[in-house]
């Protein structure tokens, strides 16, 4: 896929999930299979003001490119501010939000809020077309409400001011997560577009992805909440989508495996105290549905020892592999 001068090597992207897609997840959905990945979503007028917190959203390793850094907002100059300072990272495309859902987000005008306002939601992605040097990417919902579905016509709009790509999510802002995505739209839509039309939403497995595909006529697909805990998704939808080799998904053991490999990278990367507190959501994450998960989750969340929380996932881990052994014999 081509996204403006840039050439990605597939078609599969890690969605930029707000206090998930930090640069662990990115390194591991990228090793998993992901083609390109995204930023968590960043603040304007926090990059502006090159807060400290907020310039850490924006840093990244070598091998989680190509890389798009997602910016949020609603005031073109401070845009166009956070623009210059996210360009000093030197990331791979831009892309802006223009459908987080999120109240906090809506309630400053940004994000899905500004699906209500397409001149100036046009007119902020004119600013960042003409003052990049590298793609901008939009990233949108299909409207305010039903009653205000703008997709088609903001589209071409964001396609005539030069937006390299489009990533769609084909939900209103007031649905959330709430019903099913509406495929058709996009199917009617990717018709009139030149640019690459990139899906996102409930795609849980290989098969929802061709279904996705088919239905829509996207040049890409772009997996969120599925990859959390199941970074494997990538490797069953491109293996599925170009061999029609239908992968199983990991056993027990192996999703403890990439847990636990979660969890030194999580803790090599942020130090010991504050990795500890960031391993505990995705424990949840690796552990849904497994026996016993309850019950490691109570004691682990206890703990605040490196040494002590490595011995109890181990222990954890060794179980399955016991309860494994016990079946062959």
């Amino acid at each position: 896929m081509k996204i403006g001068n840039l050439n990605i090597n597939g078609f599969l992207f890690s969605a930029p999930l707000a206090g998930i897609s930090d640069s662990i997840f990115r390194r591991v959905c990228r090793r998993y299979g992901a083609s390109a990945t995204f930023s968590e979503m960043v603040s304007v007028a926090g990059l502006g003001h090159s807060d400290n917190k907020t310039m850490k959203y924006i840093k990244f390793g070598e091998e989680e490119r190509p890389i798009g850094i997602q910016l949020f907002g609603s005031d073109p100059e401070l845009v166009l501010k956070g623009l210059e300072t996210a360009l000093r990272v030197q990331p791979d495309f831009i892309d802006f939000n223009l459908g987080c859902p999120v109240k906090k987000v809506v309630k400053q005008g940004a994000g899905g809020a500004l699906l209500r306002q397409p001149q100036l939601a046009t007119r902020i992605m004119a600013v960042l077309v003409k003052n990049s040097p590298i793609p901008v990417t939009a990233k949108l919902r299909s409207g305010w409400d039903s009653d205000s579905i703008i997709f088609p016509e903001l589209s071409r709009r964001l396609q005539d001011v030069g937006v390299a790509a489009i990533v769609i999510h084909p939900r209103t802002v007031i649905q959330g997560f709430s019903s099913r995505p509406d495929r058709k739209l996009v199917g009617d839509t990717v018709r009139f577009l030149s640019i690459p039309l990139i899906y996102s939403g409930d795609i849980w497995s290989a098969e929802d992805a061709r279904k996705s595909l088919d239905e829509t006529g996207a040049s890409g697909l772009m997996i969120g909440r599925a990859a959390m805990g199941d970074p494997h998704i990538f490797r069953r939808i491109k293996s599925y989508l170009q061999d029609g080799n239908l992968l199983a998904e990991p056993s027990p053991l192996q999703k403890l495996d990439m847990m636990l490999d979660y969890f030194h990278l999580t803790i090599d990367f942020y130090g010991a105290l504050k990795g500890i507190k960031i391993m505990r959501k995705f424990i949840v994450w690796y552990t849904r549905g497994l026996s016993g998960n309850s019950q490691l989750r109570q004691e682990v969340f206890h703990l605040d020892n490196y040494d002590s929380i490595l011995s109890k996932l181990s222990a954890y881990r060794e179980n399955f592999t016991n309860q494994k052994m016990a079946k062959t014999l």
